[in-house]
């Protein structure tokens, strides 16, 4: 199927975070495995195996498929995953529940780095639950030939006028 097209652009931003053990406010200890929920594909594949036989530590991928999965495991095990990747409207919302544990920055050195224009966000001042990880855009190009009025919503690429095989 080809799409002949629409014009959007997306932001997004993708932040990992740590979650709470249970929520308690205990810390959790150091151990050899590292439980990471994350979206499909966020990792070139030398980068798991690597990064165990630098630190001498297993690393659990899970993956999901949308935000609302996330909520829904970490609400049923918050002691489950040790970094997890979340959308912006879904950190407030697990800080209220007590979903997330607090970053200790000093752990963190190359948040100096980042531009501070994805800092100290207000879904988290301070970034104290969370960190940006990656920051890009999506566009998709449309022919006025087949798409005179694109509109501004995301169903035009559901158009089965608009595909063909």
């Amino acid at each position: 199927m080809r799409l002949r097209g629409v014009i959007l652009g997306v932001v997004t931003v993708s932040l990992m975070t740590l979650t709470a053990a249970c929520g308690s406010g205990e810390d959790s200890a150091v151990g050899s495995q590292l439980t990471i929920f994350s979206w499909d594909d966020y990792f070139p594949p030398s980068t798991v195996p690597n990064f165990e036989a630098e630190f001498g530590i297993d690393v659990v991928v899970e993956t999901f498929d949308s935000s609302d999965e996330v909520l829904a495991a970490v609400q049923s095990d918050p002691s489950k995953y040790d970094v997890v990747w979340l959308s912006d409207p879904f950190i407030a919302q697990m800080t209220d529940l007590r979903l997330l544990a607090e970053l200790d920055q000093s752990n963190i050195p190359n948040l100096t780095n980042v531009d501070p224009s994805f800092l100290n966000q207000p879904w988290d001042p301070g970034n104290r639950y969370s960190a940006p990880y990656t920051w890009g855009s999506t566009g998709v190009v449309y022919n006025r030939k087949y798409v005179p009025e694109p509109g501004e919503s995301w169903s035009l690429l559901r158009d089965p006028k608009l595909a063909s095989d």
